[in-house]
């Protein structure tokens, strides 16, 4: 009998106290792949442990790797939404919604590949729900936040929330809720044609507005890390200063030490007196913000407030002065004027204010601490996680044919890109596919079709008939093999085919071929008008295996 995954202990959803926004920089001021999240380490949000020993669970400090592996896997669905003016237009071009909501697509799905190679290592799981458009309105429901700039506002006159000002996301999330432009079972992605004054935002909890052109970049998995209870790197790696840079204590930052019997240790939480400071993860070691670092270092409140921060790394193009090659390069101290012991893989965690090309992982304490606190709150996860891992197993475009005229666009099934597939030739009464948990026949080594995670040609994750699907990723992350969803339709018609006779009698390569037309392959009076003789009947299916019947014709 063939194993089926164990359910899940509970239902777990997300919801995070804390918010975030992210600043996006000017050309003049970084590339268009620079994106910078404003996520301020001091507000704890879910991330605080609270007091009282041991420390609380979802904080454990724990960087074992076992203890990653004893995680039960997590699957979250997403959802994008592209984002268009009151006319149905994308952009300021204006150029038609419907016209670019084919790369809109392609660009979700290339979104979603990204989240699931990077978080399936760590046994975490995207589901892709689909994508759709959003026309904006005509005019604001409310009066906007008193920092809307009227740049901001003749923006949304001419271009509705298509082209985005921080001060209204608020009024784009309310919109979109309101409208029902949401979707309640999943993270929902909104997608202006460009962002002003800011890169992307987490809106609520568990839903994200984010500049079209970081999609598919590091800043996007940084931002979902926020939502699975992350914080920044160097989250209050300066004390707290007056406006004139003047310190006032240095208790409050997280300190280079990780040796845990230090009296200056305080990386992770160990009791109700010290609760951890910094991001809370003991494997990232103590670092600055690496484009603020240098207000740091000459008196200037580094705060993303300071305005006098801002103008002189603008001033002087400062941003990233002491990372070269994804290394730093820097003599930096912190707050306790010791110098900082900052590996390679700090500058390049995805939760570092690093330059987008550098960020390329997570720590094994981060995975740990995600999990933590997926199941601390997992009342708190329930609207955006998956039941079960089923709809894993289904497509996310097309309709399985079941009979009558086959259709190639609509009868195509496409899964989602980001895993291995396996399609792997099965057996059973199954004109459309099994039910997920079926037990079925099927052939582990009579691969059909296969699709790698990297394969960005989305036409090739389609199902072939006859065969079942084997997730590679999935299958690593409980533990054993499983294989789902038998599709083994008998009423498909051939497309074309022919007949083999051997010569001799008996099967060997003294053969005659004869080609058939699909008419003629599937005429069932085909085999009447056959010589007395062995032969092979090979019919060919689109986007289906051949199949093959060996049949011995006798005299009549």
């Amino acid at each position: 009998m063939r194993q089926v995954l164990p359910p899940p202990s509970r239902v777990l959803v997300l919801s995070m106290l804390l918010s975030s926004y992210c600043i996006f920089f000017s050309q003049q001021m970084l590339s268009q792949e620079d994106y910078i999240c404003v996520y301020e380490g001091d507000d704890p949000g879910l991330g605080d442990p609270g007091g009282g020993p041991p420390a609380e669970p979802h904080n454990s400090g724990s960087i074992d790797p076992a203890d990653l592996a004893a995680f039960e896997p997590k699957l979250f669905n997403v959802y994008y939404w592209q984002i268009n003016d009151a006319n149905g237009n994308y952009g300021e071009n204006e150029v038609d919604g419907d016209f670019v909501f084919e790369q809109t697509e392609i660009d979700a799905l290339k979104s979603i590949a990204k989240l699931n190679q990077i978080f399936n290592e760590y046994n975490i799981f995207f589901k892709y729900r689909g994508a759709d458009q959003m026309d904006s309105p005509s005019t604001l429901v409310s009066f906007p936040a008193p920092a809307c700039s009227e740049t901001a506002l003749n923006n949304f006159n001419d271009h509705g929330f298509s082209v985005l000002d921080l001060c209204l996301s608020g009024e784009l999330h309310s919109y979109a809720l309101d409208s029902g432009n949401y979707d309640d079972g999943a993270i929902n992605v909104y997608i202006p044609s460009r962002t002003t004054s800011f890169g992307g935002q987490r809106l609520n909890s568990e839903d994200i507005v984010i500049n079209r052109a970081t999609l598919n970049e590091g800043s996007f998995v940084h931002e979902v890390g926020h939502i699975l209870g992350l914080s920044h790197t160097f989250s209050n790696y300066y004390s707290k200063i007056t406006q004139g840079g003047v310190v006032t204590t240095a208790t409050e930052c997280e300190h280079v030490s990780r040796i845990m019997s230090d009296t200056s240790f305080n990386a992770i939480p160990i009791d109700a007196l010290n609760k951890g400071n910094g991001d809370k993860i003991l494997d990232t070691n103590a670092v600055p913000n690496f484009i603020r670092e240098y207000c740091w270092n000459n008196g200037i409140s580094p705060e993303v407030s300071s305005q006098a921060c801002t103008d002189t790394i603008n001033t002087n193009n400062l941003q990233y002065y002491n990372i070269d090659n994804c290394t730093y390069i820097g003599s930096g101290r912190d707050c306790e004027e010791t110098l900082y012991d900052i590996e390679p893989n700090d500058v390049q965690n995805y939760m570092a204010y690093t330059e987008n090309i550098c960020r390329n992982q997570f720590t094994i304490g981060q995975a740990i601490h995600m999990h933590e606190d997926i199941e601390e709150f997992s009342n708190d996860y329930d609207r955006i996680r998956a039941l079960d891992f089923s709809s894993l197993y289904e497509p996310y475009k097309g309709n399985y044919y079941f009979a009558g005229p086959y259709d190639n666009e609509t009868n195509t099934v496409l899964f989602q890109p980001g895993f291995d597939y396996k399609f792997i030739r099965c057996e059973g009464n199954y004109n459309e596919p099994a039910p997920y948990g079926e037990n079925f026949s099927f052939y582990t080594t009579d691969v059909i079709h296969e699709v790698d995670a990297y394969e960005f040609d989305f036409t090739e994750y389609y199902h072939p008939n006859h065969t079942a699907v084997v997730i590679e990723q999935i299958d690593d992350a409980f533990g054993f093999a499983r294989v789902e969803k038998c599709y083994n339709n008998t009423n498909r018609i051939a497309m074309g085919g022919r007949v083999v006779r051997f010569n001799d009698g008996v099967i060997n390569y003294n053969t005659t071929t004869t080609e058939k037309s699909g008419t003629e392959i599937n005429d069932p009076t085909t085999i009447n008008t056959l010589d007395p003789g062995l032969y092979k009947i090979e019919k060919d299916y689109q986007n289906a295996p051949t199949t093959q019947t060996v049949i011995l014709k006798e005299n009549e």
